[in-house]
């Protein structure tokens, strides 16, 4: 299987502090893969550099066979490299179908000229854009809140929501920073089902952290294990449950 992501001793320090040390992953097409670790280990970090918002002191970055190490976070999302994060950063004040159009790439509109001399050019693809949203809402069952703020759903739906805004840039691949934290055990599985579900039906690669490992282990094809900025592990969960690094840095704590 081809390798949509890979990175070569990606590393990145904050003063003294070396927080992704030489970090070398490969990240398999059409995959669901973790990325576990304790609190403090370089998993968000790592997420941060791969998608730009950070820049690598050294090493390099790979997506879809070119090099993406150094190029601004705009460009690497146009690439179809999409993140989301810990805390859904919605607009609590806009509806949800609102939060969706809002995240669109190429928006024609935004061009003051087509807004007033090509009118028809953004009205036809504002049509297309909210039948497209509402299409995602309906596979993330949150058609029934288009039209609610996004400030009034649950945790739950805030995540879902959040992964809705990424699929409305056409991503090849998504990077989740936690999507079950703050949410309820009874929504947990839901949002999982829905992320195989998405690999399925759209052929998207998934790199998922997660703390809940005991569900991960679940849907995933492989997960890799950080621990003071270094991988010390990789494999499947039930591999890992029996590796003994990974059971005195991470597992030994539950």
């Amino acid at each position: 299987m081809a390798h949509i992501l890979k990175t070569d001793n990606l590393t990145k320090s904050f003063g003294g502090l070396l927080a992704v040390n030489n970090v070398s992953i490969k990240v398999d097409e059409g995959s669901i893969t973790g990325l576990i670790g304790p609190n403090g280990s370089g998993k968000t970090t790592l997420f941060n550099v791969i998608s730009g918002a950070l820049k690598a002191d050294s090493g390099k970055t790979y997506f879809d066979g070119k090099r993406i190490d150094g190029l601004p976070c705009h460009l690497i999302y146009k690439a179809g490299l999409v993140r989301t994060f810990q805390v859904p950063r919605l607009f609590q004040k806009m509806t949800v179908l609102d939060n969706m159009l809002i995240a669109a790439r190429g928006l024609v509109g935004e061009r003051l000229t087509v807004t007033f001399f090509q009118s028809w050019a953004w009205k036809r693809q504002e049509e297309g854009l909210i039948k497209k949203a509402l299409a995602i809402l309906e596979m993330l069952d949150l058609y029934h809140q288009r039209k609610n703020l996004a400030g009034n759903l649950s945790g739950g739906q805030m995540k879902l929501l959040e992964m809705g805004r990424a699929l409305m840039a056409d991503p090849k691949m998504l990077l989740l920073d936690e999507p079950a934290a703050g949410v309820s055990p009874l929504v947990v599985d839901k949002i999982f089902e829905k992320i195989v579900e998405l690999r399925q039906s759209l052929g998207l690669t998934f790199f998922i952290i997660e703390h809940r490992i005991e569900t991960l282990f679940n849907y995933t094809d492989r997960v890799i294990v950080m621990f003071k900025g270094q991988v010390i592990a990789e494999g499947k969960g039930k591999e890992l449950v029996e590796d003994p690094k990974v059971i005195d840095v991470y597992l030994g704590e539950y």
